[in-house]
């Protein structure tokens, strides 16, 4: 091999060696050695603490709703959603409860606390896609097929604070259930 072809040959494999290097190694991050921690998002405290004083004040709602009514005796407290639960129809208890990943089909009638007619749906979920409030969520995997079920949820745990074209933000909520 000449000297000028072995020249070209050594250039090919140094250029090809530093581009190679030149990853997309993005900018270090700063340190934070200097001993002091960043400080706290004023805003995002200020909208936590909001939304803890409106999830008590849910909760105090919901269940002066539920004592002033009827049946208040016939309601369970679920742990974790704060929901008040009743069961109106056990269904057929010999059928299969909704498990995770499973299409079934629900019959939802949303009301406020009030008595107003929020939102009327009858469709398909999957269950486990948090295509569902999370009151019911928690709960669907322990009724069966004809099962009619009430709710009266907190508005963490049903529409949240964002709700819904239909639902408020911040709204509490009845719910009437129907596994079809």
């Amino acid at each position: 091999m000449s000297k000028d072809r072995l020249l070209v040959c050594f250039l090919w494999v140094c250029l090809l060696l530093s581009a190679g290097g030149c990853g997309g190694r993005g900018p270090q991050r700063p340190s934070q050695r200097s001993g002091t921690k960043p400080e706290a998002d004023s805003s995002a405290l200020a909208l936590m603490e909001m939304n803890q004083r409106m999830a008590i004040a849910a909760d105090e709602e919901v269940l002066r709703y539920v004592q002033g009514r009827d049946d208040a005796k016939r309601f369970a407290q679920m742990p974790f959603s704060n929901a008040w639960v009743r069961i109106m129809e056990k269904g057929d208890e010999q059928s299969a409860c909704p498990q995770k990943d499973e299409t079934w089909r629900l019959h939802i009638k949303t009301y406020s606390l009030r008595g107003q007619l929020l939102l009327d749906t009858e469709q398909e979920y999957r269950i486990g896609r948090n295509e569902l409030p999370m009151c019911i969520e928690v709960n669907i995997s322990e009724w069966h097929l004809g099962a009619a079920v009430v709710i009266v949820a907190p508005w963490y745990s049903a529409y949240g604070m964002m709700g819904t074209e239909d639902v408020p933000a911040y709204e509490n909520v009845l719910l009437e259930i129907s596994i079809l």
